[in-house]
């Protein structure tokens, strides 16, 4: 089977052009684009691989006409089998000759005579059929319609060697870039995201491109894929076909082992039940004012207005704390008997009443105890929802642990993508932390104004719970540069 062909010219070599092929004995015919002289195109990267034979039709740039180059499949050369075939032998046969009688009116009839005449011997020849022709002088070239992108990713040992092959199934007419994420996943569980990108140029059908990492090759698994495939700029329906190739051997299942385990007797173990205990609070009812109510009423007339002193104390105890003081009211009282002379001015006649009257002060606090019913319950205030807390910065330790946390900057932010990160200088891998409940980047570019610049290769690490200032509970992703770094980096988040 031969599937590559190489197309130059003496006169066009250099030049541009576009080919048309009609595979042999078929009515199809394959755009293979605008290409560059000499080129070679290898048919079986086609889906169904074809062979180079057929009719190719090139019309090159600058040109009115174009040219046909006719490849015929080699004819196998038929081995002559001498076949015996029976030749019938003419067997002399004595024919009477008449005796002519010469008739002057007529003309003499000749004589038949039976002559052999060989059997021709059918061959079997070709017969070409009609191929379908195309001329670009009246016909421009048909666009191709869909982009088919074969990717080839080997994983070779020696450190860890990634090998990336990239075949198009037609060449385009303006460079291009196959673009891809390559996620390599150690024993571990640890995802290592390679970014690769292929350059294509114009008119070229394949394209290779080679990164050699400093990591142990054994410490991979086989659970190695690729995301984030593309072909950016590129106005196709693009189509992509993806193998990896590698010799890491299959990660082995664990056989599950039966361990007998010692199933516990089940007890009659007495729960605990809680019993409510009766907690004395400060319930202002419980306040024990109302030792004053036996305060009769008998001197009602005694509560003129020379005892201006009640209305002090019981419009000053809003709160129940303050009901003592009615309390002490009485236990002052009998030394409290100047209190009276303190307003002879207002009426002499306290002077003869009874000493035990200034009760009446009690009397008047009765009333006032009501009051703490109306003292204000402190109601326990929710706290505002924890913002949103991105950790970035540079660590020496390559695995995290929480105390290394308190060595990142701390951001309050409300988007973890399209976010510019600037990380100072200083030995260290750097570390991004992100709240798995935000979005989380699919790349880390080396940028300050967007998602472009050179991709830096990012690791992720296992997640890790941290509490924040309010008490909460909050999951993280970890990201961690592949290499340690001293320089200073702008570290952009793309979506």
């Amino acid at each position: 089977m031969q599937y590559i062909i190489t197309i130059n010219s003496v006169t066009y070599d250099g030049e541009f052009a576009s080919i048309l092929f009609n595979p042999q004995d078929t009515d199809i015919v394959i755009n293979l684009g605008l290409v560059q002289l000499p080129f070679t195109f290898n048919s079986g990267l086609l889906d169904p691989p074809i062979e180079i034979y057929g009719n190719y039709t090139i019309l090159v740039q600058g040109s009115d006409c174009s040219k046909t180059l006719r490849v015929p499949a080699p004819t196998p050369t038929p081995t002559p089998t001498v076949t015996p075939t029976r030749t019938p032998t003419p067997t002399p046969t004595r024919t009477p000759t008449p005796t002519p009688t010469f008739d002057p009116c007529k003309v003499p009839t000749p004589t038949p005579t039976n002559t052999s005449t060989p059997t021709p011997t059918p061959t079997v020849s070709l017969t070409p059929t009609p191929t379908p022709t195309w001329n670009p002088c009246i016909t421009p070239l048909p666009p191709p319609t869909v982009l088919q992108v074969l990717i080839d990713q080997h994983i070779i040992p020696g450190s860890v060697i990634l090998q990336s092959f990239v075949r198009y199934n037609i060449p385009l007419d303006v460079d291009s870039t196959v673009e891809y994420d390559c996620v390599l996943v150690s024993l571990d569980g640890e995802r290592m995201v390679i970014a690769k990108q292929i350059t294509m140029p114009l008119g070229s059908v394949s394209g290779f491109t080679e990164v050699i990492l400093d990591y142990d090759f054994s410490s991979l698994s086989d659970q190695n894929y690729l995301e984030n495939t593309r072909v950016p700029n590129v106005d196709l329906d693009v189509e992509y076909g993806v193998n990896i190739i590698s010799s890491i051997p299959p990660t082995p299942t664990p056989t599950p082992t039966t361990t007998p385990t010692n199933t516990p007797t089940p007890t009659n173990t007495p729960t605990p039940t809680t019993t409510p205990t009766n907690t004395p609070t400060n319930t202002p009812t419980n306040t024990p004012t109302p030792t004053n109510t036996p305060t009769p009423t008998t001197t009602p007339t005694v509560t003129p207005t020379n005892t201006p002193t009640p209305t002090t104390t019981p419009t000053n105890t809003p709160t129940p704390t303050n009901t003592p003081t009615p309390t002490t009211t009485p236990t002052n009282t009998p030394t409290n008997t100047p209190t009276p002379t303190n307003t002879p001015t207002n009426t002499p006649t306290p002077t003869t009443t009874n000493t035990p009257t200034p009760t009446t002060t009690p009397t008047n606090t009765p009333t006032n105890t009501p009051t703490p019913t109306n003292t204000p319950t402190p109601t326990p205030t929710s706290s505002p929802p924890p913002a949103p807390v991105i950790y970035y910065g540079k660590i020496q330790n390559a695995n995290l642990s929480t105390n290394d946390v308190s060595l990142l900057i701390k951001l309050d932010i409300t988007t973890s993508i399209d976010l510019h990160l600037t990380v100072s200088n200083g030995i260290g891998y750097i570390y991004i932390l992100i709240p798995k409940s935000m979005p989380q980047p699919s790349i880390f570019r080396n940028s300050n104004s967007g998602c472009n610049g050179f991709v830096i290769p990012i690791i992720s690490k296992p997640d890790v719970s941290l509490i924040d200032n309010f008490g909460y509970l909050t999951i993280y992703s970890v990201y961690r540069t592949y290499v340690s770094t001293n320089a200073a980096v702008d570290v952009w988040l793309c979506e």
